[in-house]
């Protein structure tokens, strides 16, 4: 299953949720982030489970800075 190899991830990864996410949800996210080495979390304000359809320009913001900062040279495994 894919859960246990979170850890093999090797790329840049952000976790977007809303912050008024449900629960459960939030726990997901953040066992990604514990596992997945180079995970970043996010929370964004006034969005619940459809982040992108919520909050559509905070969401592309996001992501957005976050690809700006990606390097342009990933680890090789």
């Amino acid at each position: 299953p894919a859960l246990g190899r979170l850890s093999e991830i090797g790329i840049p990864t952000l976790v977007i949720t809303g912050r008024e996410d449900h629960v459960a949800i939030q726990a997901i996210a953040d066992s990604m982030v514990e596992e997945i080495p180079t995970a970043q979390r996010l929370k964004i304000a006034g969005a619940s489970h459809m982040v992108n359809m919520e909050k559509p320009a905070d969401f592309n913001q996001a992501v957005l800075d976050f690809l700006s900062n990606v390097t342009d040279s990933p680890e090789k495994n």
